[in-house]
Order: structure tokens, then sequence, then C-alpha cells
């Protein structure tokens, strides 16, 4: 298999590059702007995308959405922007008021990685890496990190985490894909199922933060493959406050996901070794670009990590010791179904 790098914009005086690559059937684009999935789409069909993304990095940017981005060094929020450690205390940018939301504004997404390209037969593997220091993002300790996307013959997109910090620190980094497989992004998800490996969900406030509880309702087990807009706006699981999902789900079993549509042909196959996944419906999407408007509900992020917040709440460990190496690992496997 093979890559090809494509020119794709600029940021911030430098080039920014889309790598592509195909399969027997589909097409994978990526960006070594925020190490991101950028489209994937049916091989002789690029406006069957099921991928939320922009044309433009001023689009990226301005719709604040951190579509198909590596967002870190903590993934999620944390409240208001403190965190003990060590009986040390931190405090990061506020840059989504009063809490500080995926890594800040100079977070993993925004960031340009140098990318090396590794060709394989029945495979291509992207290594984008970069350095995150204390002084940029105000988390403790400078962090070497490595994201690798690597795309086979069967369509699975694997994403894997390589990092070791200079000194203690926390680090909790996703993938913020949005899925779409209805292939048109003026169709709201309500048609989609999903089904996860698991039954309990973290509760959240108004701000999406976990309060501590770990629920189990009917309305939000999907355990078996249920519709998706069974969850919306039902009462007591909280997707009145937050508008749709915005929710933890705890994963047990083989820690796997399913989301699909009856009436298309691809589907997604998902599994990781993160103890959560935040499914997340675009409920604050409102951007418009020259062609088309860009609204609430319109995708679905599937965000494997740890429980966001997790250095408060302490429902997950994301400690990482100095010098001590980490790894993480998800995988996505795009089905065609006939």
């Amino acid at each position: 298999m093979k890559c090809n790098k494509l020119y794709f914009d600029a940021y911030q005086g430098k080039e920014v590059h889309r790598y592509i690559i195909t399969t027997n059937d589909l097409v994978f684009e990526f960006l070594d702007f925020g190490a991101r999935i950028h489209k994937i789409y049916q091989k002789l069909s690029p406006q069957s995308n099921i991928v939320l993304s922009f044309n433009s990095i001023q689009s990226y940017l301005e719709s604040a959405t951190y579509a198909g981005a590596t967002t870190g060094r903590v993934a999620g929020r944390i409240k208001n922007g403190t965190f003990n450690l060590n009986d040390k205390q931190y405090h990061l940018d506020i840059n989504n008021p009063p809490h500080h939301l995926h890594g800040g504004e100079k977070g993993m997404d925004k960031m340009i990685y140098k990318t090396d390209i590794i060709n394989n037969e029945n495979s291509v593997a992207l290594n984008f890496t970069a350095t995150l220091y204390e002084e940029d993002d105000y988390y403790p300790g400078n962090i070497d990190v490595t994201i690798r996307h690597t795309v086979d013959i069967n369509n699975t997109w694997t994403i894997e985490y390589f990092a070791k910090s200079s000194e203690d620190t926390i680090f909790n980094p996703t993938n913020h894909v949005y899925f779409n497989l209805n292939q048109n992004f003026e169709q709201k998800i309500y048609n989609h199922e999903l089904k996860i490996s698991g039954s309990k969900y973290c509760e959240i406030d108004s701000n999406g933060l976990p309060t501590g509880n770990i629920l189990k309702k009917e309305t939000f087990n999907f355990n078996k493959k249920k519709d998706l807009i069974k969850g919306f706006m039902c009462e007591g699981n909280g997707s009145k406050i937050v508008g749709g999902y915005d929710h933890p789900f705890l994963l047990d079993g083989g820690k796997k996901l399913e989301l699909s549509v009856p009436s298309q042909n691809l589907a997604i196959e998902a599994d990781t070794d993160r103890d959560c996944v935040i499914i997340y419906t675009a409920n604050g999407l409102d951007y418009q670009t020259e062609s088309f408007h860009y609204q609430p509900h319109c995708a679905v992020a599937i965000e494997f990590q740890q429980i966001p917040d997790a250095i408060n709440n302490q429902l997950s460990n994301i400690v990482l010791k100095k010098d001590e190496p980490f790894y993480s690992k998800s995988r996505y496997t795009i089905k065609r179904r006939e």
C-alpha cells in the first residue's frame, strides 16, 4: 500500500499537508495539523465522506469542533482549570469558561507534527511526532508524543499513542472523530444505531463534567443495539441539560462499539484499551461555510479515553510518571454491507 502527500493549507507560516491512503475500496485522508483524520470515503465517490471535516485550517479552528483531531494533553474538561499533583496545584488556561478543555489554547489539536510515512504491503502507517512544553500549555513536564495512524487493507484504522514525560504529569489523549454514516451532513444522525459493550455511564452536570455518580438506566443502556435517537431529550440522563449526548460510557468485556444505519452500506466496528467512550452529538455546532451550514446533531463523535476530569474526580487514573512510557491503542474498522 502507498500514501500520497499533498499540500492542504498553511498555519502560522508553515505548510500543512494531507496524507491520502487508498485501500481496495476506501480512501482515508489525514492531516499533519492536529494529527487528525480528515476524510473517509468510498474510492469512486469522494462525496460519500463519513467523517466531519473542513476544507481549510480557518474552518477547523472557527468551528471549534476539534473535528478529527488528536486532543490533549488531557481530553475533555478539567474543572476550573486546576488540579493537584504531588502536593502542588497547577493552573491551566481557561479556554471553555470556567473550565479547561482538550488541552487548552495550545493543545495537541493545533500542532503541526513531523510526519514519517511507513509503507508496507498490506498497510500504511503515519507517525506524527512532537514535543509539548510545560511553558506553553502549563502542564507539568515536557512530553514527547507520537501518534501513529495505521490503515490496513481490511479498512481498519488504528490509532496508537506513545508518550514519555520529563516529570510526573497527567495525560489522557483521544481522537475527536465525528461520523455520519448517511454520507450527508445535511441529514442528522437520529437514524444511527449504537451498541456499546457496557451498561453504565457517568452522570454529567450542565457543563458536561462528570458528577462522580455512575448510573445504569435503560434509556442509556446500549449493551444491545439501540437507535441513537432514543436517548435524546429523555428525563434523568442529562440529555436535556446539554442538548443531546455528551456522556462518558463505561466499557467492559471486549471494550467494543458498533455504529450503523440500517439503510446505509457502511458501518463501524471499534475497540479500545481505554476505560470509556465519550459519545457526543455535536450539540453546540453552528457553523456556516461558503457552501454549507453545519448544525447540531449532524454528526456523532466517538472518543475513546479515560473518564474526563479524572485527576479531580478520581474515577480513572491519568497520572503519567516521569520517564514512564505511555501506550494506548484504539481501532475503527469500516465495514461494507451489501
